[in-house]
């Protein structure tokens, strides 16, 4: 348990001494922080975005949907990366998908321990436009943090050129966010078609 409080603190203080440690971690981890995450995206969005009752079906139908999002994400993202390092004739791309996928995923865990009592704290104080503005502005900046998460890890982790490094994270990570992007707005298409009807 304090090992993975360290790699936390390590990934906000010294990001380059947490790439042997991922290394060393199970996927178990990765896999109960990704279905945590996957909530957490889902409640944060729908409490946000959606004047709903929390103790109505719908708002966790909601929750799923949109919390699946981050799924489709984070697959689009290393899929690709895998795709291009392919291209660029990458070895051993297991610890290269293994150590972005712990990035983001760690990105991700850290921004909504702070985001979730943030949003709270402004619904319960009648501050709706915040919530959303802050919802809204905090994923871009997080979006630049994961970039420079993976930019950074991917080149200690292979020593290659920076041109390369910078070609595969890039292709990733917009990449998977045009994806993610068409997959929110037929979401967004579908629900308000269920809606007006």
């Amino acid at each position: 348990m304090n090992e993975n409080l360290d790699l936390f603190k390590k990934v906000i203080t010294h990001p380059s001494q947490t790439v042997d440690k991922i290394q060393e971690k199970s996927w178990k981890l990765f896999v109960i922080l990704l279905i945590g995450n996957c909530l957490l995206m889902g409640i944060t969005y729908g409490i946000c975005h959606f004047i709903v009752d929390i103790f109505v079906g719908v708002f966790w139908l909601l929750v799923v949907g949109f919390g699946l999002l981050l799924l489709i994400y984070l697959g689009s993202f290393l899929g690709i990366y895998f795709g291009v390092a392919k291209i660029l004739k990458e070895k051993e791309i297991g610890k290269s998908l293994k150590l972005l996928g712990f990035y983001m995923i760690c990105a991700f865990t850290l921004y909504h321990f702070v985001a979730i009592i943030l949003i709270i704290v402004f619904i319960t104080s009648h501050n709706s436009y915040l919530a959303v503005s802050f919802y809204d502005l905090s994923h871009l900046v997080l979006l630049f943090w994961i970039v420079a998460l993976s930019v950074q890890g991917i080149q200690l982790l292979k020593k290659e050129s920076e041109i390369r490094t910078l070609i595969k994270v890039f292709s990733s990570i917009f990449g998977a966010y045009t994806i993610t992007t068409i997959v929110y707005l037929v979401l967004g298409a579908l629900l308000a078609t269920l809606v007006v009807r």
